[in-house]
């Protein structure tokens, strides 16, 4: 948005909301006007569009020269220049005016000539029932057809100018994407379950021990139902309007409010305007209504449903969150700008921090006592449709593009057969590979935004696979618990503890070594990209020195190996890079893999330690 003098006083102010994707940016001339506001859009072969909106008051100064500079050939190849220009005495159908050569009117329409510039508004734009109906409102455009379907509309609230509405017809150079989305919650998922209640196990039998076949077989069934039963459109990334529902009753006052205007200008009668006015008001208190009520579902569902609450925060930003230009990684400090170059440039970051591990023999580790074995984990439809069951179908799917909401609608539908793949899968030991990739999406954290160091990595993997993380989890964290093998001085990651709890364990500590007489020194360390840093066959060694079941250390050893990571950033992707150490962050097992790595931390450290 470009603005000025809206927040004064002495004046009414001006503005302009240009689309993120047309990339405008703010222009000023050597000539200015106070009401005026002017940016510039760039277009194909090095041509450009200039946009000014201007409002002159009836007593104001002229605003030819500012115009005139503004219709200069080297200034821009295009030119729309609209506003409210208070001439009401010009006939704009033959470009006549009453005044004489010395008014202002006669000097408006000559510098307008002049400047080559034609004007495209001839229906009045501004009424009022008790007054003339005048052409106020004016669209100056430097070609003739820039400007088709001119429609002047019904004003918006109170006031008695009417709203113009026009297609621009100009080259715009865009990199605008638009993509295909799925309506879930508008789904058919009635007949989806019945289109997906087959013999699952006829289906994936002949291809047990194979779960990579299984399921890209299982994938391509849900998406060929999918695509029937559940409705998709169009969505313009970069954009971050959030439309406010409306009911049928708001839509019904709204069309007559339209024709109730349509009728008062063919007749220009008091009583269709006063009607107007009195449809007019009730569309107003119903839309403030509707908007109120949709604010308090948003703020009721904020604790269940966060995102929900920041789409709608960021759509009332006048500004979006987008990445700017980022620094080379050459270190030449040459800025990139093209939206694939940044995921380049943050594709090689985060896999320059990955760990080359060393080839040589594993440090000794500690041995563990065991009272309780761990035993093999069993995987059945009972407990798949359970973790189905709690899915957050507001979450985004991963690159196999298997939404959540389907999985949760279909929960006693397809935990059949993806507990058949899960159990494939562990048995032999293999990982399909769509489950080892991952879409990278790039967050700012602190300092500068041209940094790509300033970003850190969040990973969009399989649902599905979660699914199966989350059984192998709390196989995992039961069996560490049941044997007393979690240290006492960790606090993430475990389930009963948090950061509160060890803040509160920390001052008791310290408060009764202060008492009896003792200093304390404190230091706090912050471990850099200690997920991506993880060495991935020293974590296997330290989990099969914990005797955890072969069957979890197989599937977790084949899990880390042959991962790929791809960063998505405004619909484009960057090149696939390997993952070569590290715990996948956005994963369900990354955590409790990270916990038992450094598990041992505290036995080596003689002092009082605290980890979160």
């Amino acid at each position: 948005m470009f603005s000025t003098n809206i927040d004064q006083t002495n004046g009414r102010g001006v503005l302009i909301y240009s689309a993120s994707w047309l990339k405008a940016s703010p222009y000023t001339f050597s000539c200015t006007v106070h009401d005026s506001i002017w940016c510039k859009i760039s277009l194909r072969q090095h041509d450009s569009l200039i946009v000014g909106c201007i409002y002159r008051s009836p007593t104001s100064s002229s605003v030819n020269d500012l115009i005139k500079c503004a219709t200069k050939p080297n200034e821009a190849s295009h030119v729309l220049i609209m506003g409210d220009f208070n001439y009401p005495h010009i006939n704009w159908d033959t470009w006549m005016t009453i005044g004489s050569h010395t008014s202002s009117d006669y000097k408006f329409v000559e510098a307008m000539k002049n400047c080559f510039l034609f004007q495209h508004v001839t229906q009045p734009t501004r009424y009022r029932y008790d007054q003339t109906p005048n052409v106020l409102d004016l669209i100056f455009t430097n070609e003739e057809n820039m400007v088709t379907d001119l429609k002047v509309l019904a004003p918006l609230g109170k006031s008695d100018h009417g709203v113009l509405s026009f297609t621009l017809h100009c080259y715009i150079e865009t990199d605008i994407t638009e993509v295909s989305r799925r309506q879930y919650n508008k789904g058919d998922y009635d007949q989806l379950r019945c289109n997906l209640n087959i013999d699952w196990e006829a289906v994936l039998a002949p291809f047990d021990g194979d779960p990579e076949t299984q399921l890209k077989l299982f994938n391509k069934i849900v998406e060929k139902e999918v695509d029937t039963c559940i409705p998709s459109y169009k969505f313009r990334l970069g954009s971050n309007l959030r439309k406010i529902p409306v009911n049928a009753e708001f839509r019904r006052l709204n069309r007559r409010k339209r024709r109730l205007w349509t009728r008062y200008m063919e007749s220009k009668d008091r009583t269709k305007y006063l009607e107007y006015c009195k449809f007019r008001n009730k569309v107003r208190a119903l839309s403030r209504k509707n908007q109120r009520e949709f604010e308090r579902l948003i703020a009721s569902k904020v604790r269940d449903e966060p995102k929900l609450f920041w789409n709608y925060a960021k759509s009332k930003l006048k500004t979006t969150e987008r990445i700017p230009d980022l620094y080379s990684p050459d270190g030449a400090k040459v800025l990139v700008t093209n939206d694939v170059d940044k995921a380049n440039v943050l594709s090689d970051f985060f896999a320059s921090v990955f760990t080359q591990e060393p080839n040589t023999e594993f440090p000794d580790v500690a041995s563990v006592t065991i009272e309780h074995p761990m035993t093999q984990l069993d995987i059945n439809k009972e407990n798949v449709q359970k973790v189905l069951q709690n899915l957050r179908s507001t979450k985004s799917p991963g690159p196999d593009g298997i939404h959540p909401h389907v999985l949760k609608e279909l929960s006693t539908t397809l935990s059949t057969p993806l507990a058949l793949i899960f159990k494939s899968s562990l048995a032999s030991g293999t990982v399909p590979m769509s489950w080892k990739a991952a879409n990278i999406s790039p967050i700012f954290k602190k300092g500068d935004k041209r940094d790509p160091s300033n970003y850190r990595p969040i990973s969009l993997t399989s649902v599905a696979c979660k699914v199966l993380e989350k059984l192998i989890r709390d196989h995992l964290m039961e069996y560490l618990k049941k044997n007393n093998l979690l240290s006492n001085k960790q606090y993430g990651f475990v389930s009963g503890r948090s950061v509160s709890l060890q803040l509160i364990t920390v001052m008791n500590d310290w408060t009764r070594m202060l008492d009896s007489g003792q200093s304390v020194d404190v230091i706090y360390l912050d471990f850099m990209k200690a997920f991506d840093k993880v060495p991935h066959r020293r974590l296997i060694h330290k989990l099969k020195n914990l005797e955890v079941h072969s069957q979890i250390t197989q599937w977790m050893e084949n899990f880390l190996t042959g991962r790929t990571q791809t960063v998505v950033y405004n619909g484009h992707c960057s090149a696939a890079k390997d993952v070569n150490s590290g715990i996948p962050q956005g994963t369900v097992i990354g955590p409790a893999s990270f916990l038992t790595f450094i598990n041992d931390l505290p036995d080596n450290i003689i002092t009082y330690i605290s980890i979160c």
